[in-house]
């Protein structure tokens, strides 16, 4: 799936090519302000600057060292990951290739999130959308806030008002936006479980260790990309719904029906996008999932 970010703000004001003029906001956004992408129709989040605790000590070790992070500028996110009736949008208008899953009946309802997309289809529907991918530091703030919280909705244990997950139990993805009670801080929905969403970073085991306090942006180089958030295949007993959860795939990889993409909108100084995806095919173990998201 995917989740975005838009550079006036993955949340600032709306988004715009460079080629179409970006209109100005007539005051400061509050945390939480709702803007709407006239691209995609997407709603946007707004995600103030601001500084928390990125990682844990309670997970793998590429969680680890917990850091200070800071970040200091604010950004639109989609609230919700990138539905199959905004990615059939860009299909239509660009002619890109469609989601791998795209005719299977369990994951192409339009207002599922898509899946069954790589980090690069994700990228070039942000670029049609004037948006960007958010960076790993830019989605983990928005899913947790400053006040350190395991998941997105606070420290209490993820259940079935909250979060869509449930290993055996649940066999896909559910319509975006329908579990109000585990929203983030910030407003932003679906961020643990449902489908697995991509990020622009690289990854590096070792990357906490030596990123830089303030916005960081991930490795310069690698050969997978981050994906964040767990999915609807995330067994109750694992540790993937946490906000701090870490995984990875190949940026061409897209044969997963729990993997889409979110993207971020407009920031204040500029007009960019971000997105995220994620997927998993039927019948097979949660690390095989990968779909797209929005924010």
């Amino acid at each position: 799936m995917l989740r975005l970010i838009a550079c006036l703000s993955i949340a600032g004001l709306i988004i715009g090519s460079q080629s179409e003029p970006v209109r100005t906001q007539t005051r400061q956004p509050k945390a939480g302000d709702i803007r709407v992408n006239p691209k995609d129709g997407a709603k946007m989040v707004y995600v103030p600057p601001g500084e928390f605790l990125m990682g844990s000590n309670d997970g793998l070790d590429h969680e680890k060292p917990p850091h200070r992070v800071r970040l200091t500028k604010g950004y639109w996110l989609y609230q919700t990951e990138v539905t199959n009736a905004m990615y059939g949008k860009f299909v239509a208008a660009t002619g890109h290739r469609k989601p791998y899953y795209w005719a299977n009946a369990l994951v192409n309802a339009l207002q599922q999130p898509v899946v069954g997309v790589s980090w690069h289809d994700a990228v070039a529907y942000c670029k049609w959308a004037s948006v960007r991918l958010p960076t790993e530091a830019e989605w983990e703030y928005a899913a947790a806030g400053s006040d350190g919280r395991k998941y997105p909705w606070g420290n209490e244990a993820p259940d079935q008002t909250r979060a869509v997950f449930g290993g055996g139990d649940v066999d896909r993805a559910a319509p975006v936006g329908g579990l109000p009670k585990g929203a983030s801080p910030f407003g932003a929905l679906d961020m643990a479980g449902n489908v697995y969403e991509w990020c622009a970073d690289w990854y590096d085991v070792g990357y906490y260790g030596q990123s830089p306090a303030a916005d960081p942006r991930g490795p310069v180089d690698g050969t997978r990309r981050v994906r964040r958030g767990g999915s609807w295949g995330s067994s109750p007993l694992t540790l993937n719904l946490r906000v701090a959860y870490r995984l990875f795939n190949s940026p061409a990889y897209r044969r997963l029906k729990d993997l889409g993409f979110v993207r971020r909108g407009l920031s204040r100084e500029r007009t960019v996008g971000t997105l995220l995806f994620s997927r998993w095919p039927v019948g097979q173990r949660e690390s095989h999932f990968l779909g797209i998201g929005v924010g």
